[in-house]
């Protein structure tokens, strides 16, 4: 069953307009975390976007979580669009830009939702315990 963090903030409380990026829009900022206790083979919903809302980048950070805890970052359609599988045992990973944090970048293109979608976290089948946090950076397309 799935999880939700505390509750999304949004970090741009006046949105700023990009009308030079290839798509113009608002730039948002969404944040939100989970405190795990012994997790397994779930998702813990981080973010919502809206239909034609476009991802362009962000981060997933954690906790050292539990020998061999396995992370990735999705949505309901492909769970590791965001970040492809990144083992979480410490909180700091060699592989990636920071000490344990994931990012993603998909910038200049992005990633454009179709439909309304849940942003989530992937826990693997190894029990995790601590914070799980993400960033999204969102274009929401002017109305």
């Amino acid at each position: 069953m799935a999880k939700y963090g505390v509750g999304m903030t949004l970090y741009t409380s006046t949105p700023s307009l990009k009308p030079s990026w290839p798509f113009p829009g608002r730039q948002l900022t969404f944040f939100d975390y989970y405190e795990t206790a012994a997790l397994t083979n779930d998702q813990v919903i981080l973010c919502h976007v809206n239909k034609g809302d476009r991802v362009v980048g962000g981060w997933v950070k954690w906790d050292a979580l539990g020998s061999g805890v396995t992370l990735t970052a999705g949505d309901q359609l492909n769970c590791s669009r965001l970040m492809s599988t990144a083992t979480a045992t410490f909180a700091s990973l060699s592989n990636q830009l920071s000490p344990g944090c994931g990012y993603f970048t998909l910038v200049p293109e992005g990633f454009e939702y179709t439909a309304d979608c849940d942003l989530f976290v992937w826990v693997g089948s190894t029990a995790a315990t601590g914070t799980i946090s993400m960033q999204v950076d969102i274009i929401r397309r002017a109305q």
